[in-house]
């Protein structure tokens, strides 16, 4: 087998607009462009693609407690990313554990990991 790289991450959301709030205007990440009515974001290296046509929430269950994919954001504050995250309709899901961080469901019910990046590697 070759070598494998991750693409663009791919979140399904019922509404653009609820979803540009939430990773463009309180996570941070840069519009990079448009395909129709999907938008492109970026931090730079990695790429979310924002695809508003889910009819349905994810299902409102406890986070780790059902099979899905979420990803990490690593940031230098996390209470702050938090705290806007929340402003823009974001909801904690869980505690990673003290100073750890937290799980944020997006308006959506999509779960992203909030973390200090001070304590991670993304080599």
């Amino acid at each position: 087998m070759g070598s494998v790289r991750i693409g663009e991450i791919n979140v399904m959301c019922r509404s653009i607009d609820s979803s540009l709030d939430f990773y463009r205007d309180a996570l941070g990440l840069h519009e990079v462009g448009r395909e129709g009515d999907a938008v492109r974001l970026s931090d730079g290296a990695a790429f979310v693609l924002l695809l508003p046509f889910a009819q349905d929430p994810a299902p409102d269950a406890p986070y780790e407690s059902m099979v899905t994919i979420s990803f990490d954001v690593l940031v230098d504050d996390v209470e702050a990313t938090v705290r806007s995250l929340e402003a823009a309709g974001g909801l904690r899901a869980a505690s990673l554990g003290e100073g750890e961080g937290w799980a944020v469901a997006d308006p959506d019910g999509n779960v992203i990991e909030v973390l200090p990046h001070s304590d991670r590697s993304t080599s």
